[in-house]
């Protein structure tokens, strides 16, 4: 059984959901937010955000893949959004946060994605992935500024997304081994298109990388289901 932990940084807190502000948490959202999570034109209720904090809690009890937070102000402990790592497999993961819409701007999404990422490094995840719509600039930005990189793009539900990827403890301080991590990504979209060539073209490519590189680029997948993220 995993306790949710209380992880503290800058102007946030990092929580338990609280049944009680189930009604605040449905005001909070908006037609942005129902957008990027893929579920409007239909809204949230506060019966839909109880049985999302009743999943949610049952992973923490489950010690499941899923750690979903709720992101409150540091001073007054309310609630302004949330943020998710979803565990995947090669000690891997991805990352989702949210902010409410009267909170938005104020960088409470920065810090709490910071947070999550320090809490993803101390229990033994590696690599993270965030998964952001090309349109969704703000997003973009919270991830950029919390040290991902940009690693590919792909297609799903007719959306365009960016693939930004890092090391789970790495941050932006890391320099020139966030230039290798870089180019071991490129590497390793690289390799996933080459397996799906005719085989000579994989058979050049195989020829261009050692033994080692791919192991490193394979360690460095991050399987997850898609989040996405409203600032």
């Amino acid at each position: 059984m995993a306790a949710v932990p209380v992880l503290r940084g800058g102007d946030v807190i990092l929580t338990g959901h609280d049944s009680r502000e189930a009604a605040a948490h449905a005001a909070g959202e908006d037609e942005e937010t129902a957008r990027r999570f893929g579920w409007w034109p239909q809204v949230s209720t506060e019966q839909t955000v109880l049985a999302a904090y009743e999943m949610w809690a049952a992973q923490w009890r489950d010690d499941g893949p899923r750690r979903t937070f709720a992101t409150r102000d540091a001073t007054t402990g309310d609630l302004v959004g949330g943020c998710e790592l979803r565990i995947g497999r090669e000690a891997a993961g991805e990352v989702s946060y949210w902010t409410h819409a009267d909170k938005r701007g104020r960088g409470y999404a920065k810090q709490s994605l910071a947070l999550l990422c320090d809490y993803a490094a101390s229990i033994g995840v590696t690599w993270l992935e965030a998964h952001v719509a090309v349109d969704n600039h703000a997003s973009r930005h919270v991830a950029e500024s919390a040290g991902f990189i940009e690693s590919g793009t792909f297609t799903e539900e007719a959306e365009q997304r960016i693939r930004y990827a890092r090391h789970a403890g790495g941050g932006t301080s890391l320099g020139p081994q966030m230039h290798k991590f870089r180019d071991d990504m490129s590497e390793f979209v690289n390799a996933r298109k080459a397996l799906r060539s005719p085989r000579s073209a994989r058979s050049a490519f195989e020829r261009r990388i050692t033994a080692r590189n791919a192991q490193r680029v394979i360690r460095g997948r991050a399987v997850g289901a898609c989040g996405r993220n409203t600032t």
